[in-house]
């Protein structure tokens, strides 16, 4: 049964680790290797909205208070963050949750914590622009490309490249697919005044650090949606 609950154990630590335990008795004649089944994953829901905010499915009341705001509980949920791949999950309940908007997964200690995006959005929201680098979930942060920006023609969101799918690979496929959305508060406190959006073409342009950047629009593919709507 699907539970909704906070991510406890991850909420903890920064990584999940498996410990073995072996049990052995004073006679070795008398040595037995005892083995168990593997407990049921346990599976919690979340769903992150366009501000990229965080909260359990099933909350009534959603707001900066009411949001998880625990940078290493961030940190740990979205560094293990992917897309909920059915296939290789296997699983009739992971089918059913993407088939319900849960597009992404953060596994953890027997955990499998599924997220929904917003909508319009994406799985990961960048939530802010300082020194020149993006910040999302709690302290994580990756270089702003403003040559890199997309736009939703429909929304009018800008999107901006995901991290790197491993730290050691650039070049690695991005775990939150190609583009994450740049949070509207973001766009405005640095963009708003020189933004200009071609409601034709579908791109536009905007102006970083006395230098003007084209935006292009944002294609089929460059964010990974949910799947119910």
């Amino acid at each position: 049964m699907t539970a909704l609950a906070p991510l406890r154990a991850c909420a903890s630590v920064h990584s999940c680790t498996v410990r073995a335990h072996a049990l052995v008795t004073s006679t070795p004649t008398r040595r037995r290797r005892i083995s168990t089944s593997p407990a049921p994953p346990r599976t919690y829901l979340y769903d992150v909205d366009w501000n990229g905010q965080l909260y359990l499915s099933d909350s009534k009341h959603r707001n900066v208070a009411t949001a998880f705001r625990d940078a290493r509980f961030l940190d740990t949920f979205f560094t293990r963050l992917r897309r909920n791949d059915t296939h290789d999950e296997g699983s009739a309940e992971a089918r059913r949750l993407r088939a319900g908007g849960y597009e992404f997964v953060s596994p953890c200690q027997g955990e499998m914590n599924y997220l929904r995006p917003d909508p319009a959005g994406s799985g990961l929201v960048f939530q802010a622009l300082e020194d020149g680098e993006l910040r999302y979930a709690g302290l994580l942060s990756l270089p702003f490309d403003p040559q890199a920006l997309r736009v939703d023609a429909a929304t009018g969101y800008l999107f901006h490249p995901s991290p790197a799918g491993a730290r050691r690979r650039r070049d690695a496929p991005s775990r939150y697919g190609p583009y994450s959305l740049l949070r509207s508060s973001l766009v405005i406190e640095h963009f708003a005044k020189s933004l200009e959006l071609d409601e034709e073409g579908g791109g536009g342009t905007f102006e970083y650090e006395g230098e003007v950047h084209r935006i292009e629009p944002l294609q089929d593919g460059d964010v990974w949606r949910r799947q119910d709507l």
